[in-house]
């Protein structure tokens, strides 16, 4: 419930900051902000015969990028390194059953070369120049930019589908960088206090299961 209100209140911030009819600031093509072009991950191969990891897609369809989801599986060739795990990147659903979830994003936090994104995401490499990757990560998942992935989706045997050039024609928000900074600033505590209040709850919730199990047991 208060993780919920924490991420209404910053994208009311957000909105307040950046989309309100006073304040609207510019908005800018994807294909404007990128270092590199946008690329898809990698498929195991069925007859590979090189082992390697690689991200499933519940690494990115959480509240916040998990690199722990991952598998082993054979390739048919080493890793190419455009097309591995790096810090800064947006990772994008490129498919989902639920149009809600299609085409969400997760920013990595930490490069992890020797691991793949999954050809079932696109990665975008921002042009730091130009947008901070942390302010893009949060605008990626607003209303305004959802709006744009979901009327663009093509549905395919019930599930819904994006693809580079969409990916690409997509607006973002973009102020000043330091207006930028100070927002990625802003969620970046937000998320602190969310893992915190986690945390929190999560010890609270281990504590209570031992009080009612020694309450059961007889040893309170």
């Amino acid at each position: 419930m208060w993780a919920a209100t924490l991420d209404e209140l910053l994208s009311a911030e957000f909105e307040r900051r950046f989309e309100t009819p006073a304040r609207a600031v510019a908005a800018r093509r994807v294909s404007e902000l990128v270092a590199k072009p946008l690329r898809n991950g990698i498929s195991p191969a069925s007859n590979g015969l090189i082992p390697g990891e690689v991200l499933t897609l519940s690494a990115i369809s959480g509240v916040r990028f998990d690199p722990s989801q991952r598998k082993t599986a054979m390739f048919a060739a080493q890793h190419d390194m455009n097309r591995t795990v790096a810090a800064r990147d947006l990772l994008v659903t490129r498919g989902n059953g639920n149009r809600n979830l299609v085409g969400r994003g997760q920013l990595v936090g930490t490069s992890a070369p020797s691991v793949a994104f999954p050809d079932t995401v696109i990665g975008v490499t921002f042009d730091e120049q130009k947008v901070l990757p942390e302010y893009a990560a949060f605008a990626w998942n607003r209303p305004s930019v959802r709006r744009q992935i979901e009327a663009g989706a093509k549905t395919t045997n019930g599930t819904f589908k994006i693809n580079q050039q969409l990916v690409e024609s997509l607006e973002i928000p973009c102020p000043a960088f330091d207006e930028q900074k100070r927002f990625a600033e802003l969620a970046l505590s937000v998320a602190e206090r969310r893992i915190d209040g986690e945390r929190r709850a999560s010890a609270l919730d281990s504590l209570f299961a031992s009080l009612q199990h020694r309450a059961f047991a007889g040893q309170l």
